[in-house]
């Protein structure tokens, strides 16, 4: 673990920090895999919503971005999306212009160096749970994300992929994950409740 440690100092994050805020260092491997993983998704969207000139949407995704990069202990990361934060909220659409491109690649070149160090790509398929158990999985899951506990709510929402819903649903539930990911709880919750409905036998389709 020291070994470890001491790369992922090397790669620029304050392991003790990031440690702290997630309270083990198993916790924080996973706070850094969900980071990892909702890299590229996140990095897109704030590059499009730049382009588009939707500061509001930008400022949330920024925010998402800032707060992330405070639980793994990237100082950097946090500084330069907060700035941005800021500066969408007063409407800077020039800083926003001018400085969107190097938070995107600092956060990019971070995760291809995390990578390595901790494991990540594919994960395999969930094992399959019933109407029963996908019912108090999902209750669980709103319980969890009402306590702002990520790590439980992440670990739920993967059991909740085990079961069968209908193919247009199940967006609902990559939605969730992402806003999990995102520390976006009331978003989650939203998802969760929608998708509730569908566990039921004789749901609608």
């Amino acid at each position: 673990m020291e070994d470890i440690v001491r790369m992922l100092e090397k790669a620029g994050l304050d392991t003790a920090g990031g440690i702290a805020c997630t309270g083990s260092m198993e916790k924080y491997k996973a706070a850094l895999r969900r980071f990892a993983d909702s890299c590229g998704e996140n990095t897109a969207a704030i590059e499009e919503l730049a382009a588009s000139g939707d500061l509001r949407g930008y400022m949330i995704r920024v925010h998402a971005l800032k707060s992330n990069a405070k639980t793994i202990g990237s100082h950097g990361l946090y500084a330069a999306f907060g700035a941005l934060e800021q500066a969408a909220l007063r409407e800077d659409a020039d800083f926003v212009a001018a400085n969107t491109a190097g938070a995107v690649e600092a956060c990019r070149a971070l995760t291809g160096a995390v990578l390595p160090l901790i494991g990540g790509g594919a994960k395999p398929d969930a094992p399959a749970i019933s109407a029963a158990e996908a019912a108090e999985t999902a209750e669980s899951l709103l319980a969890a994300l009402d306590d702002f506990d990520d790590e439980l709510s992440a670990r739920l929402a993967e059991r909740l992929t085990g079961y069968p819903f209908p193919e247009e649903r199940r967006e609902l539930l990559d939605s969730a994950a992402r806003y999990i990911a995102e520390f976006m709880y009331d978003e989650a919750a939203a998802a969760v409740r929608e998708l509730i409905p569908y566990i039921q036998p004789g749901a609608p389709d």
